[in-house]
């Protein structure tokens, strides 16, 4: 599924990519992250905050986790 918000302001998904088709895109708290994954031992959780400045100005963040059964 695409996802774009209902108005198409400046702040929609589909308005801020290029192909201008939206992204899919889940947002997971720390919690939540620990929560899916408590069945396991969780031996490192980072997350990551990626600003890229060239060609285009983006930002994006992404959880790492490293987990054992």
């Amino acid at each position: 599924h695409l996802y774009s918000t209902k108005r198409k302001d400046s702040y929609s998904f589909k308005y801020m990519t290029e192909d201008k088709k939206g992204v899919i895109a889940n947002f997971f708290s720390k919690r939540e992250i620990i929560k899916l994954f408590n069945k396991f031992k969780i031996i490192e959780l980072k997350k990551e905050i990626h600003e890229i400045h060239l060609p285009k100005k983006r930002k994006f963040s992404t959880w790492n986790l490293i987990c054992k059964k």
